[in-house]
């Protein structure tokens, strides 16, 4: 077999790994090893087959030594995520991954050397190891990391975010002011309180100073912020007029103009902000914009005729919902006819539905109830709790006792109205006391999640919120968010 290294022209890298691949074939694995070690003499290359000879170095034992070849595969430049596992796991005395890979760095740029200390700092999770990730991901690697930084931190901060993904989001804004990382973590950060109550102003913090920079890196990933940063403080803060704002910066630009797009998505949320504002001759004119944008865009190619479909159907539902609030409920039941007869699927056919179903589930005889519903959601997010409770309060007398399970439904409103924070043992336990007596609503997880949101607000201790989430796992199995507190679980059992 050693004959084909004595040919004319035998001295190449595809000739040694024919005669070493039939060494390996036939076992002859320290005749292959010595062929490694020919082979990086002879083509003058140190770290030549580096993965090969490591797998031999495996079959034979020698797994000290095939941790030294994995190391020059890195060395080499080469990224393999199951090489990367190898030496993480690699449970050799005296052998430290990275002392390995800092020593490594210093040398020339290596891109496999330097993702592979990311990776390796990401699954040690460790908030002391966060100023070496920020080090590694300065300006200079941004065309390398910047997409495989934020695709890697992403991936587990939606999944379970801890503080060490909180952290090293802000801190990474912090060194990459003004740049398009900057936007993107700012748009990722105000999605972790979802998983976590006490990042909710942080994160708001941090995404308004993103976003109310003067400079800007990319104009579509400021417009975007804006949006979410209105949804955030719309929904989330219940800050109408802040929300407003945000709207307001992207609609009334003067250096470079949004998208159709955005222009359309920004004003449905501005008309639908103004609609629970009680601003309704403002929600009627922004409406009524975003049909002659729509009908522009159509004349003009300016939309896909998927998105014309989809943001008219948007603009009936937001037009339904503001008749109701107007208390115009036949109109608004006439429009949502529409939508739901001629769009059989969809986001927004399912939005039309929900307001259809609140309309008449509550229209009984009269339509007094459904009125207090609505300006009670009216002052919900306005940030008018306590008026929102009063409305509750009236809504419940005019309905008949034997309306019970409307009755239980609008009580559970009113759990999840109250300020927990201020008195949450009183809070705990009218919690309990509304889940014996209505064991079987449907809004019972929204009411037991929100109590552990409501505990991760006030720093609870951390047994007593794990102690709530094997609760709600228990009592709703099947429900989404039991796999998320399963997962938080297991990430605190491992450490």
């Amino acid at each position: 077999w050693k004959r084909i290294l004595t040919r004319r022209y035998a001295n190449n890298e595809e000739t040694y790994m024919t005669y070493t691949s039939i060494l390996i074939e036939h076992r002859l694995l320290e005749e292959a090893l010595k062929a490694f070690e020919e082979a990086r003499k002879n083509l003058g290359q140190d770290t030549i087959f580096a993965e090969e000879k490591a797998a031999v170095l495996e079959s034979l034992g020698k797994d000290k030594e095939a941790l030294e070849e994995y190391l020059n595969v890195l060395a080499e430049g080469i990224y393999k995520s199951e090489i990367f596992d190898k030496l993480y796991k690699a449970n050799t005395e005296g052998f430290s991954l990275e002392k390995r890979l800092t020593a490594l760095n210093k040398g020339d740029f290596n891109q496999a050397i330097k993702q592979s200390l990311i990776e390796l700092y990401f699954r040690k999770a460790n908030l002391a190891d966060i100023n070496k990730i920020v080090d590694l991901l300065d300006n200079d690697s941004a065309i390398f990391f910047d997409d495989l930084f934020y695709d890697r931190l992403r991936q587990e901060a939606l999944l379970v975010p801890e503080d060490f993904h909180f952290t090293l989001i802000k801190k990474m804004m912090d060194s990459r002011k003004d740049s398009p990382l900057e936007l993107r973590l700012a748009s990722l950060i105000l999605k972790m309180p979802d998983y976590c109550e006490k990042w909710e102003n942080e994160a708001y913090e941090y995404a308004k100073k993103a976003a109310n920079s003067n400079n800007i890196s990319d104009s579509e990933l400021k417009n975007e912020l804006y949006i979410k940063l209105a949804e955030y403080a719309f929904y989330k803060l219940k800050l109408p007029k802040e929300a407003d704002e945000f709207l307001t910066k992207l609609l009334n630009q003067n250096v470079i103009s949004p998208s159709n797009n955005l222009i359309i998505e920004a004003k449905l949320l501005k008309a639908r902000l103004h609609t629970y504002m009680s601003d309704f001759p403002t929600a009627d004119e922004t409406l009524n914009e975003v049909a002659s944008i729509i009908e522009r865009a159509n004349q003009n190619g300016g939309l896909s005729t998927l998105e014309q479909e989809d943001f008219l159907m948007q603009q009936k539902v937001e037009s339904a919902r503001l008749k109701a609030h107007m208390e115009q409920y036949q109109d608004a039941l006439d429009t949502l006819k529409d939508i739901i007869e001629n769009h059989k699927e969809g986001e927004w056919v399912n939005d039309g539905l929900e307001i259809a179903l609140e309309i008449t589930r509550y229209s009984l005889g009269d339509f007094s109830a459904i009125k207090h519903k609505f300006k009670a959601k009216r002052y919900e997010l306005t940030g008018q709790n306590d008026k929102a409770i009063e409305e509750i309060d009236e809504a419940i007398k005019v309905l008949p006792a034997s309306a019970t399970y409307l009755i239980a439904d609008l009580e559970a409103d009113k759990i999840m109205l109250s300020n927990g924070e201020k008195d949450f043992d009183n809070f705990a336990d009218k919690i309990n006391q509304f889940m014996v007596k209505n064991p079987d609503n449907l809004r019972n997880p929204d009411i037991a999640d929100y109590k552990i949101k409501i505990m991760q607000r006030l720093n609870k201790q951390q047994d007593l919120i794990d102690e709530e989430m094997r609760t709600f796992i228990n009592s709703f199995p099947s429900d989404l968010r039991s796999g998320t507190y399963k997962q938080s679980l297991e990430n605190g059992d491992k450490k």
